[in-house]
C-alpha cells in the first residue's frame, strides 16, 4: 500500500484515482489502520463482505481498472518490485491515453 499510495502522489494532478478497501470488521479498527499509516485516499469499509462479494482468495489483493471500468491487471499477493512496475506502467498508459472520450450517438434524419 505504501507504494501504491506513492505512485497516487506522483500522479496526483491527473484523473487516476486510489481507492482502497479493508476488510475488518471493526470499522474503527480499519480506519485507525489506514490513518495510523497516514494514507489520505478514499477507502470503503468492507465489513468483513468483501471476500464473498468479490472473490479473491486472500490479501493483498490489487485490481486496476481502466477508463471504461474494465478490469486491466488484477494482483493476488505482493509480487515485489516487479508488480509495482507492471502497475506502474499500466497507470501510466492509461493516464497518457487521456480523457475518455464521450461516444456521440447519430439518428438519420
Amino acid at each position: 500500500m505504501p507504494a501504491l499510495d506513492s505512485l497516487r502522489r506522483e500522479i496526483a494532478d491527473t484523473e487516476f484515482v486510489l481507492v482502497g478497501a479493508n476488510e475488518d470488521r471493526d470499522v474503527g479498527a480499519a480506519r485507525a489502520f489506514m490513518n495510523r499509516l497516514g494514507f489520505d485516499f478514499p477507502f470503503v469499509l468492507g465489513r468483513g463482505s468483501l471476500r464473498r462479494r468479490f472473490h479473491y482468495p486472500g490479501l493483498p489483493y490489487t485490481v486496476l481498472l481502466d477508463r471504461a471500468g474494465r478490469i486491466a491487471g488484477r494482483w493476488i499477493g505482493f509480487a515485489g518490485p516487479q508488480q509495482l512496475r507492471t502497475v506502474r506502467a499500466l497507470v501510466r498508459s492509461e493516464v497518457d491515453r487521456g480523457p475518455r472520450q464521450s461516444v456521440r450517438h447519430r439518428h438519420g434524419g
